[in-house]
């Protein structure tokens, strides 16, 4: 019997088929990978300065690498400032205008997974303002509607085109030109010609560099004031000087010129704010200019050694000045100011005081004399300089000998026919001289005016408005009285004198300015007999001149 063989089917169990299948999918995956694996690209930054200044520019380089050598971009931004491109490997960035960090960033792009890389700088954006290294005015003074020239020199250390712009402040004072900005570094300043504006202001530079406006600003200080009312003031002591100060009482300068004992100042010629000052100990008169400049003096005169004291007649613009020395003959000299030459040394002097002149009558009042021999000599001006005498005598003066007992001071309003008023030290008395209408002559004897014990007048002043007689006395006080009742008024005591010497009445203001050593001070006492102002630093005060 045939026998017929049957073989039963191959069973591969699922586990089996299940890991296989898992090992075919790995393989794939594997295979898969290795095809997709991307290294991303690098970037760096290279810049040429991390502080670079408001404006300027640079260029930014991307330093980057590839692996994979794929193809990559380069794109930029920053917070601050501009571009000439956003894409690129080299760049160029405008600095923003204002100081201040500043981040640009760059990003490095394949274009693949993953195919990214980001660099990152820090800047500081900074600016220099220029440097101010001088800022000068002209002069430091300027009266009213003058001018003075300011020039700024300035340096940029960033080496930036600079302008120059000049103001003022309080602002709109006065007239800048030009105003600026500008790129020259000079401007005329023309001060404010109304009296109301006579002040110290503030004169500004601005300088700043171009186009970024960093700037830098500098200050100085011009007094501007009226010739009208100023003040000058001679003291001898340890510091011979004359000063001048403004109406407003602000110092304009103290003279740079070597006084040795400076006793007396004139002023007060039309057109010339100058003065005048008579050097005792040097035998001289010194002319100085508005400025203090010395302009001339009158030196090696040996006829006026110890000159004392001075006047200015305005009209013939003689100066007048007397002197005491005891080595030579007591004179009057007259100068000429407008050639600077004397015109005549009188003698006949006994020992001359003081002098004053009427500028209206055209007198010359003088104090000559001590103890008994004491007198007032009265000289006609135009008389005088007519035919000029070689001494003084009844024949070509009036004088006058009342009973005067060391008269120091002497003072007369510009009016005709005004009286004289007489500091009679010695007799205690303010003695005054009357005008006689019936012969045209001042009365040869005089009306005393009796002071409280002690007063013992030193100097004597008067108001020309309003005829009030100011009296200094060696008893440290100081009162008044007036031409139409010259009874005396209360004494002043609104400041506390210590040593007055000096006096001065400002006619503007009604009030009298004092000297006094002992507080070192220039003291103001108004018209309402009231402190005001005073100014310190003194050393020993001769004489005060205000101008008119």
């Amino acid at each position: 019997m045939n026998k017929v063989s049957i073989q039963a089917p191959t069973t591969v169990p699922a586990a089996i088929l299940r890991f296989c299948a898992a090992a075919a999918g790995a393989l794939l995956i594997s295979f898969m990978g290795c095809e997709l694996v991307n290294n991303p690209p690098s970037i760096d930054i290279q810049i040429e300065d991390d502080t670079p200044l408001t404006g300027s520019s640079q260029t930014f380089t991307a330093v980057v690498e590839d692996l994979d050598e794929d193809v990559v971009s380069v794109s930029w931004s920053a917070t601050d400032g501009v571009f000439n491109k956003t894409t690129g490997e080299v760049v160029k960035w405008t600095a923003p205008a204002d100081i201040g960090p500043v981040l640009v960033t760059a990003v490095a792009d394949d274009r693949k997974a993953g195919g990214t890389d980001t660099a990152t700088v820090a800047l500081s954006v900074v600016n220099s303002a220029p440097g101010i290294t001088e800022f000068s005015s002209s002069s430091p003074y300027v009266t009213l509607g003058n001018s003075v020239t300011l020039t700024c020199e300035a340096l940029d250390p960033d080496g930036e085109d600079i302008t120059f712009k000049f103001y003022t402040f309080p602002p709109d004072v006065g007239t800048m030109n030009p105003a600026g900005p500008q790129e020259t570094n000079t401007a005329t300043w023309t001060a404010p010609s109304d009296p109301n504006e006579a002040q110290i202001y503030d004169l500004i530079v601005e300088v700043s560099d171009i186009p970024q406006g960093y700037y830098s600003l500098d200050t100085l200080q011009v007094l501007v004031f009226s010739e009208y009312g100023t003040m000058w003031i001679v003291e001898s002591g340890v510091n011979p000087r004359v000063s001048k100060y403004t109406p407003r009482r602000e110092e304009v300068f103290s003279a740079a010129y070597s006084f040795q004992k400076p006793v007396a100042v004139a002023n007060n010629i039309d057109e010339f704010y100058g003065c005048y000052v008579a050097d005792q100990d040097a035998g001289q008169i010194i002319k100085l200019d508005e400025q203090g400049q010395q302009v001339s003096s009158f030196a090696g005169i040996t006829s006026i050694p110890s000159v004392t004291d001075l006047a200015i007649h305005r009209e013939t613009r003689t100066l007048w000045a007397i002197s005491v020395s005891d080595d030579e003959p007591r004179r009057l000299t007259v100068i000429d100011t407008y050639t600077e030459s004397v015109i005549k040394q009188v003698k006949g002097l006994s020992h001359p005081a003081a002098i004053t002149i009427n500028q209206t009558a055209g007198d010359v009042w003088i104090a000559d004399g001590t103890g008994a021999n004491s007198r007032i000599i009265q000289i006609n001006i135009v008389d005088f300089l007519a035919d000029p005498p070689d001494s003084l005598s009844s024949l070509n003066a009036a004088i006058l000998e009342g009973s005067f007992n060391s008269p120091s001071s002497l003072t007369v309003r510009n009016a005709k026919k005004a009286p004289v008023y007489v500091a009679d030290t010695n007799d205690n008395e303010i003695e005054y001289l009357k005008y006689n209408d019936s012969n045209g002559e001042y009365e040869p004897y005089d009306y005393p005016i009796s002071l409280p014990p002690g007063t013992n007048p030193l100097k004597v002043e008067i108001t020309e408005e309003n005829g009030q007689v100011w009296v200094l006395g060696l008893d440290k006080g100081i009162q008044y009285f007036t031409e139409i009742d010259t009874s005396l008024k209360e004494p002043i005591d609104s400041y506390p004198f210590a040593d007055p010497h000096a006096m001065a009445v400002d006619q503007g203001t009604r009030s009298v300015w004092i000297g006094d050593n002992g507080t070192n001070q220039v003291v103001e006492i108004t018209s309402a007999g009231e402190q005001g102002i005073d100014i310190s630093g003194f050393s020993f005060i001769e004489d005060i001149v205000i101008n008119k």
